[in-house]
């Protein structure tokens, strides 16, 4: 598991896909709405079952969303030549 501390929210992944997914989506302008997501995954649930929907509001802002994926971008290619061995790195924001 990968935990990042942003703006005091703990952000989880468990692996390199889900933390990809998740820079693709905040990286969006505009941002995707989770009904839009949730259309995607062609599963018989609500917008309200998507992550995007349980993502603090200070998060999704314009200006938070380009510092958290800077950020993340910036672990992320720490984390690829570490492979299956990568753990917490919240340091490194």
């Amino acid at each position: 598991m990968l935990h990042v501390d942003a703006a005091d929210v703990d952000l989880q992944f468990s692996s390199l896909a889900q933390l990809d997914h998740f820079i693709q989506v905040m990286a969006a302008k505009p941002l995707p709405t989770s009904r839009q997501l949730s259309r995607k995954r062609e599963l018989p649930v609500g917008p309200n079952s998507h992550w995007l929907s349980c993502l603090p509001a200070k998060l999704k802002s314009s200006k938070a969303r380009c510092k958290l994926v800077s950020n993340l971008r910036a672990v992320r290619e720490q984390l690829s030549p570490m492979g299956s061995a990568w753990h917490s790195y919240s340091h490194l924001l």
